[in-house]
């Protein structure tokens, strides 16, 4: 009885081994396996080799990068414009890469009939007044009464692909270029992928104090450069074809760069992504806050 006994619990000891080898051999074949994968969303950004996508159901874009030299990729992205919904299959290999990329919707147009439309969907649409706290190239921010924060608007692209002469609805975009900083608006906005200004009402200028102009950008660093006791960085902002120059504010009481922003600035590096205030100058646009988002 005793013998059975041992016997039954080497054979035990054995199979549990076994059993546990097995397990962890599958474990690394899992690890040793490419992550990869497809989504479906709304092309946000693009650079030379690298593009955003903001997934159905996700709340921010995710980056995926491609060589420079593959032909086949290159030529696709640059066929696709900003606010195109794409489909993009990816692998994972020490960053998220892509394997192959479709547009599913040319940027502002609506394929659907008006019977296929969702229920509900034609009811995404409204009016604010506020002020206008921020405006960019291709977007304008208003802070509407009774709200907590600003809500960025952006025009509706017209015109199909860029090289089909597609782009941001020119005179929306000449419409917020003539909208001072902080002046009250009407604006009439409906809602495909993102809120998209369709009118805005001009209902009182600011005080003369307030049209310094000003605004808040986010985007990538391509370049820095030190001079004159200053740092010059160019940031390609989301949804710009180019980089754009910005430096340090200067502090007329101490006679120099802002020293606090000066520092943050010095301690960022090139491919971060980062997000500041700027104001205008006689000089071009100078930083006055300033933070990294992510670092490269």
């Amino acid at each position: 009885m005793i013998v059975r006994l041992a016997v039954a619990a080497v054979l035990s000891a054995a199979f549990l081994g076994l059993a546990a080898a097995q397990e962890k051999k599958t474990e690394e074949k899992k690890k040793e396996e490419p992550r990869k994968g497809t989504v479906t969303g709304v092309l946000t950004a693009k650079g030379d080799n690298w593009v955003e996508v903001k997934a159905d159901g996700e709340d921010k874009a995710r980056k995926y990068v491609y060589p420079p030299k593959d032909e086949a990729l290159n030529k696709a992205v640059k066929e696709i414009a900003p606010d195109t919904r794409v489909t993009l299959d990816w692998v994972f290999g020490e960053r998220f890469r892509i394997v192959k990329i479709e547009p599913l919707k040319k940027a502002g147009k609506d394929d659907k009939k008006p019977a296929e439309k969702k229920a509900g969907e034609e009811a995404r649409k409204g009016t604010v007044t506020g002020e206008v706290t921020a405006k960019g190239d291709n977007f304008i921010e208003v802070k509407a009464d009774g709200e907590e924060k600003a809500r960025k608007y952006v025009p509706h692209w017209k015109g199909g692909l860029p090289k089909d002469g597609g782009g941001p609805d020119k005179d929306m975009l000449a419409k917020i270029k003539d909208t001072p900083l902080h002046a009250r608006v009407k604006l009439d906005w409906e809602f495909e992928e993102r809120p998209r200004v369709v009118k805005i009402e001009l209902i009182k200028k600011p005080d003369a104090k307030d049209e310094k102009r000003s605004g808040t950008i986010s985007g990538e660093i391509k370049t820095m450069k030190e001079q004159n006791n200053n740092v010059t960085v160019e940031v390609l902002a989301a949804g710009e074809e180019k980089a754009r120059s910005y430096f340090v504010q200067y502090d007329a009481k101490i006679k120099g760069p802002m020293p606090e922003v000066l520092k943050l600035v010095r301690a960022a590096k090139v491919g971060d992504t980062v997000a500041f205030d700027w104001e205008a100058t006689n000089h071009g646009p100078a930083i006055v806050k300033f933070e990294v988002l992510k670092k490269k």
